[in-house]
Protein backbone atom coordinates (compact mmCIF):
# COMPACT_ATOMS: atom_id res chain seq x y z
CA UNK A 1 0.00 0.00 0.00
CA UNK A 2 1.11 3.58 -0.68
CA UNK A 3 1.59 4.60 2.97
CA UNK A 4 3.95 1.67 3.58
CA UNK A 5 5.89 2.58 0.43
CA UNK A 6 6.16 6.22 1.56
CA UNK A 7 7.57 5.16 4.95
CA UNK A 8 9.95 2.69 3.33
CA UNK A 9 11.23 5.27 0.82
CA UNK A 10 11.42 8.03 3.49
CA UNK A 11 9.15 10.40 1.59
CA UNK A 12 8.49 13.84 3.07
CA UNK A 13 4.71 14.15 3.11
CA UNK A 14 1.56 14.76 5.09
CA UNK A 15 -1.31 12.30 4.88
CA UNK A 16 -4.66 13.47 6.22
CA UNK A 17 -7.09 10.68 7.07
CA UNK A 18 -10.72 11.73 7.47
CA UNK A 19 -12.33 9.44 10.02
CA UNK A 20 -16.04 9.84 10.68
CA UNK A 21 -16.39 6.27 12.02
CA UNK A 22 -18.70 5.06 9.26
CA UNK A 23 -18.41 4.00 5.65
CA UNK A 24 -20.61 6.72 4.24
CA UNK A 25 -20.33 6.00 0.54
CA UNK A 26 -22.01 2.64 0.94
CA UNK A 27 -24.69 3.41 3.47
CA UNK A 28 -23.24 4.02 6.93
CA UNK A 29 -21.88 0.54 7.61
CA UNK A 30 -19.57 -0.17 10.52
CA UNK A 31 -15.84 0.25 10.09
CA UNK A 32 -13.19 -2.03 11.61
CA UNK A 33 -12.89 0.50 14.46
CA UNK A 34 -16.34 -0.42 15.82
CA UNK A 35 -16.60 -2.79 18.78
CA UNK A 36 -19.68 -4.46 17.33
CA UNK A 37 -21.42 -4.91 13.99
CA UNK A 38 -24.66 -3.23 13.00
CA UNK A 39 -26.48 -6.35 14.19
CA UNK A 40 -24.81 -6.27 17.61
CA UNK A 41 -22.22 -9.02 17.15
CA UNK A 42 -19.02 -8.25 19.12
CA UNK A 43 -15.89 -7.59 17.07
CA UNK A 44 -12.21 -6.93 17.64
CA UNK A 45 -11.69 -3.19 17.21
CA UNK A 46 -8.96 -2.17 14.80
CA UNK A 47 -8.04 1.48 15.25
CA UNK A 48 -6.66 3.46 12.32
CA UNK A 49 -3.98 4.96 14.55
CA UNK A 50 -2.75 1.52 15.61
CA UNK A 51 -2.32 0.48 11.99
CA UNK A 52 -0.60 3.77 11.10
CA UNK A 53 1.77 3.52 14.08
CA UNK A 54 2.56 -0.07 13.14
CA UNK A 55 3.66 1.04 9.69
CA UNK A 56 6.23 3.29 11.34
CA UNK A 57 5.23 6.82 10.34
CA UNK A 58 7.36 9.62 11.75
CA UNK A 59 4.54 11.51 13.46
CA UNK A 60 0.86 10.86 14.09
CA UNK A 61 -1.71 13.29 15.43
CA UNK A 62 -5.42 12.89 16.01
CA UNK A 63 -7.55 16.04 16.08
CA UNK A 64 -11.15 17.19 15.97
CA UNK A 65 -11.61 18.80 12.54
CA UNK A 66 -14.37 21.03 13.93
CA UNK A 67 -11.68 22.78 15.98
CA UNK A 68 -10.64 24.92 13.03
CA UNK A 69 -7.67 26.63 14.69
CA UNK A 70 -6.18 23.34 15.84
CA UNK A 71 -6.75 21.77 12.42
CA UNK A 72 -5.10 24.64 10.54
CA UNK A 73 -2.20 24.76 12.98
CA UNK A 74 -1.59 21.01 12.78
CA UNK A 75 -1.67 21.00 8.98
CA UNK A 76 0.72 23.97 8.75
CA UNK A 77 3.15 22.42 11.25
CA UNK A 78 3.13 18.92 9.81
CA UNK A 79 3.60 20.17 6.24
CA UNK A 80 6.97 21.61 7.31
CA UNK A 81 8.22 18.42 9.00
CA UNK A 82 10.45 15.87 7.35
CA UNK A 83 9.26 12.31 7.00
CA UNK A 84 5.85 10.71 6.68
CA UNK A 85 3.44 12.55 8.94
CA UNK A 86 -0.17 11.50 9.43
CA UNK A 87 -3.03 13.61 10.71
CA UNK A 88 -6.26 11.79 11.57
CA UNK A 89 -9.17 14.23 11.52
CA UNK A 90 -11.73 12.40 13.65
CA UNK A 91 -15.31 13.47 14.27
CA UNK A 92 -18.56 11.51 14.11
CA UNK A 93 -20.58 11.53 10.90
CA UNK A 94 -23.28 14.16 11.40
CA UNK A 95 -25.90 12.15 9.51
CA UNK A 96 -25.18 8.95 11.43
CA UNK A 97 -25.19 10.77 14.78
CA UNK A 98 -28.54 12.38 13.98
CA UNK A 99 -30.04 9.00 13.12
CA UNK A 100 -28.58 7.47 16.28
CA UNK A 101 -29.26 10.22 18.81
CA UNK A 102 -31.89 12.40 17.20
CA UNK A 103 -31.52 15.82 15.69
CA UNK A 104 -29.29 18.08 17.81
CA UNK A 105 -30.82 21.26 16.45
CA UNK A 106 -30.31 23.43 13.44
CA UNK A 107 -28.86 26.76 12.40
CA UNK A 108 -30.51 29.73 10.76
CA UNK A 109 -29.34 32.95 9.08
CA UNK A 110 -30.07 36.43 10.40
CA UNK A 111 -30.73 38.00 7.02
CA UNK A 112 -30.00 41.54 8.21
CA UNK A 113 -26.45 40.48 9.20
CA UNK A 114 -25.72 38.37 6.11
CA UNK A 115 -23.56 40.27 3.60
CA UNK A 116 -23.74 37.58 0.94
CA UNK A 117 -19.98 36.94 1.10
CA UNK A 118 -20.68 33.18 0.78
CA UNK A 119 -17.78 32.26 3.09
CA UNK A 120 -20.02 29.65 4.73
CA UNK A 121 -20.80 27.96 1.42
CA UNK A 122 -17.24 28.12 0.07
CA UNK A 123 -15.75 26.70 3.26
CA UNK A 124 -18.23 23.92 3.95
CA UNK A 125 -20.02 22.97 0.75
CA UNK A 126 -22.96 22.11 2.99
CA UNK A 127 -26.06 21.10 0.97
CA UNK A 128 -28.35 22.81 3.52
CA UNK A 129 -26.99 26.23 2.50
CA UNK A 130 -28.28 28.08 -0.54
CA UNK A 131 -28.23 31.60 -1.97
CA UNK A 132 -31.51 33.49 -2.28
CA UNK A 133 -32.47 35.80 -5.14
CA UNK A 134 -31.21 38.79 -3.15
CA UNK A 135 -27.77 37.20 -2.74
CA UNK A 136 -28.15 36.30 0.92
CA UNK A 137 -27.61 32.83 2.34
CA UNK A 138 -30.39 30.74 3.80
CA UNK A 139 -30.40 27.35 5.47
CA UNK A 140 -32.86 24.59 4.68
CA UNK A 141 -33.68 23.62 8.27
CA UNK A 142 -34.73 20.07 7.43
CA UNK A 143 -31.34 19.46 5.77
CA UNK A 144 -29.26 21.04 8.55
CA UNK A 145 -27.54 18.53 10.84
CA UNK A 146 -26.64 21.13 13.45
CA UNK A 147 -22.86 20.78 13.23
CA UNK A 148 -22.36 24.56 13.31
CA UNK A 149 -19.43 24.60 10.91
CA UNK A 150 -21.10 27.21 8.72
CA UNK A 151 -21.46 29.52 11.72
CA UNK A 152 -17.75 29.20 12.49
CA UNK A 153 -16.90 30.46 9.00
CA UNK A 154 -19.40 33.34 8.93
CA UNK A 155 -17.40 36.58 9.37
CA UNK A 156 -20.47 38.61 10.37
CA UNK A 157 -21.96 36.14 12.88
CA UNK A 158 -25.12 36.00 10.80
CA UNK A 159 -25.51 32.25 11.31
CA UNK A 160 -26.94 31.30 14.69
CA UNK A 161 -28.60 28.32 16.36
CA UNK A 162 -32.24 28.24 15.41
CA UNK A 163 -33.63 25.99 18.09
Amino acid sequence: PPLIEAVNKRVDMLVVILDNSVIAMTGHQATPSWSETETGRKTKEIKIEDVVRGIGVDELRIIDPYNLDEMASAVAELLKKKGVNVLIARAPCAIYEQRRKGRPGYYTVKEDLCTGCLACIRATGCPALYVTENGKVRIIEDDCYGCGLCAKYCPTDAIVRGD
